[in-house]
């Protein structure tokens, strides 16, 4: 049975003429012209090899291009719209768009209605520009380079298909307002959008504050070194040459990795994992609770043009920076002080892992007791010890004042009693982690001394 195969646009190829095989052996078709030369013309079933998956070719598999896929009206992929994943497993397509009964210009200066990823991508295109358009408008004429326009249309994307990204949908939709507002919202401060470099084993970490339950999104981005390509036996050989990776810390201290895809279960849903195969990044919590999170980029291994630039996009907001000038106490050893009876003091618990020790000494006898209240947003546990001897402990709940005392605590002789405080979360760390910290304790007044006159 003669028959052809079409293009992207649906139109037949005509240079190629495909044959069954009677015999089921793929090689018993006719030869030219009754069938095209070469054993792949002679296909053992209708469209051999034609799966839906693993149809992306060589050139629309690089690493450092956005590729394309198309849908109809309804955001379903269309048949004709090739599916990853790329040889080494790497997500492809990157983006989709519509690319079916698309009204678009066409020779002798007339409009029609075409099909084909060849309509998609124009509209990413188009899109690129009016990207481009904005970031020039917010950067003072700047160019805002391939890697950060990638990053941005990623970020921004529409999420189609399974959760995350993909081998049909890619990273989601391409979506002008949402990537124009992440320039917008950014404003050329550096809140959402941050780049850099990183030689073998550095680390960029990006705090973000997010202010009401949202979806969170962050994009590593960076263009990898090419590879040179040695032919079809080398496709399936991992491409990527530089491996950065990203990871999350919430505000409790979890650590959140980016999504993986699997390319021998292609339909599975994407997993959490190190990825070493994409040098595109992403990843996402489902209604992040307001609070600060870390971001951290890690580069993993350098093999070429050390140091590698990269990109991070982001949908919140970069947190100001978490001050507190009694750090750094992190440990008794290290505990601030010697601070003054009846003297508030102002510190700030600043991350999940974050502990303030403070000290001082009482050299009276009687109760000694430490009032802290949570100005910020997040709860504190405050435990107060005698060095040496007993220890009390009280949670402050947000907003609220609280007091732990040690009781009749009696300083022998004139000799100073030493005590400690110890500051953390009693929860997830918020926004804010300030506090206000008073101790009270007796002090013997130091004798006076008498002068005479002489």
């Amino acid at each position: 049975v003669q028959h052809r195969h079409v293009d992207d646009d649906l139109d037949p190829v005509v240079d190629q003429l495909y044959c069954i095989s009677k015999d089921r052996t793929g090689t018993d078709c006719p030869v030219p012209p009754t069938c095209s030369a070469g054993p792949q013309f002679c296909e053992t079933v209708m469209h051999a090899g034609l799966t839906p998956y693993d149809t992306i070719g060589v050139t629309a598999s690089a690493k450092n291009i956005l590729t394309v896929g198309a849908t109809d009206a309804f955001d379903t992929a269309i048949p004709f719209s090739s599916r990853g994943p790329a040889k080494d497993g790497r997500v492809k397509p990157d983006l989709v768009a519509r690319g079916f009964n698309v009204l678009s210009t066409v020779p002798t200066n007339s409009y029609a209605r075409l099909n084909g990823t060849s309509m998609s991508s124009p509209s990413v295109t188009g899109v690129t520009a009016i990207v481009t358009e904005q970031w020039h408008r917010t950067f003072g004429g700047a160019q805002p380079g391939p890697m950060t326009l990638k990053a941005l249309l990623i970020a921004g994307a529409r999420d189609l298909g399974n959760p995350g990204p993909d081998y049909t949908y890619g990273f989601g939709f391409v979506n002008a307002k949402a990537a124009v507002d992440l320039i917008l919202a950014d404003g050329g401060k550096g809140t959402r959008i941050r780049g850099g470099s990183l030689a073998e084993g550095q680390s960029f970490e990006m705090p973000i504050r997010v202010t009401t339950a949202q979806n969170l999104r962050v994009v590593l981005q960076w263009l990898d070194p090419e590879i040179a390509y040695l032919g079809d036996d080398d496709l399936a050989a991992v491409a990527l040459v530089n491996d950065l990776d990203v990871k999350v810390i919430d505000p409790a201290g979890n650590t959140v990795l980016p999504y993986v895809l699997d390319k021998v279960n292609y339909t599975a849903n994407a997993t959490r994992g190190v990825n070493k195969i994409d040098n595109t990044e992403e990843v996402e919590i489902a209604n992040a609770t307001p609070g600060i999170y870390r971001v951290v980029a890690t580069a993993a291994k350098i093999n070429d043009r050390s140091p590698q630039p990269f990109v991070l996009v982001a949908n919140a907001d970069a947190a100001p920076p978490c001050t507190d000038f009694t750090e750094p106490n992190e440990s008794a050893s290290a505990a601030y002080g010697d601070i003054a009876a009846a003297s508030p003091l102002f510190a700030a618990i600043c991350s999940a892992t974050d502990v303030d020790f403070f000290r001082f000494s009482a050299t009276k006898s009687g109760d000694v007791s430490v009032t802290v209240t949570a100005t910020g947003d997040t709860a504190l546990r405050v435990t107060l010890t005698r060095v040496g001897g007993s220890s009390q402990t009280v949670d402050v709940p947000v907003g609220s004042s609280r007091t732990v005392t040690i009781s009749g605590t009696p300083a022998s002789g004139n000799a100073p009693a030493p005590f400690t405080v110890k500051v953390e979360a009693a929860g997830t760390v918020g926004i804010g982690g300030t506090y206000t910290l008073t101790p009270s304790y007796g002090t013997t007044a130091p004798p006076r001394r008498r002068t005479v006159r002489q």
